[in-house]
């Protein structure tokens, strides 16, 4: 027996009703996650979570101001800022993706490397270090593009002992364990 067709109207009508309000709730804030959604719900993977039960109190605290902070910052940049950022991070992703695997291994020395020396430092070595990256980030953002250009070639140009001075003279382009101990270069 077929079913009139005002039944089927009213199904239809039903579920477009439905398909609204469930589009509705999914546009609602807190119902799904974002980008920027570390909220509440945020939980960490299993390697970081590890991590996290290895620190001490004192460690634990850092870590969580420096990721609110970081957030902070990310949340107060405009879109195009985030572009950018995004489009930075997929370029590190498909650099290291493309990595041979003696090339993954060595940069995993190199940042081990650079762990043991940054957790050998003193408290002062380290504010040094980080008011000295600062300088440099204000030196380099005041150059013309022309000056960054001809720094970057200089910097790909360069041979290790040569970037090394350079790197301690500042700015430059490529980031080592001076200019930044938590993002170290991958160079091939």
């Amino acid at each position: 027996m077929r079913e009139p067709i005002g039944d089927i109207k009213m199904k239809i009508k039903h579920l477009l009703i439905m398909s609204v309000l469930a589009g509705g709730l999914v546009s609602l804030p807190g119902f799904a996650a974002t980008d920027e959604d570390t909220g509440p719900g945020f939980e960490p993977g299993p390697r970081m979570q590890e991590r996290l039960e290895n620190m001490t109190p004192e460690q634990r605290a850092r870590f969580e101001e420096h990721r609110k902070a970081m957030q902070e910052r990310y949340n107060s940049m405009t879109p195009e800022e985030k572009e950018q950022f995004k489009q930075r991070r997929e370029a590190m992703r498909e650099k290291f993706k493309n990595m041979t695997p003696e090339q993954k291994e060595q940069l995993k020395q190199r940042r081990e490397e650079m762990r043991k020396k940054w957790e050998s430092m003193s408290d002062e070595e380290k504010q040094a270090l980080r008011a000295k990256r600062e300088e440099r980030r204000k030196k380099w953002e005041s150059m013309s593009e022309e000056e960054r250009r001809q720094m970057r070639e200089k910097m790909r140009n360069a041979t290790p002992e040569e970037r090394q001075k350079m790197m301690e003279q500042g700015p430059g382009g490529v980031r080592g364990f001076e200019a930044s101990p938590r993002r170290p270069a991958v160079r091939t």
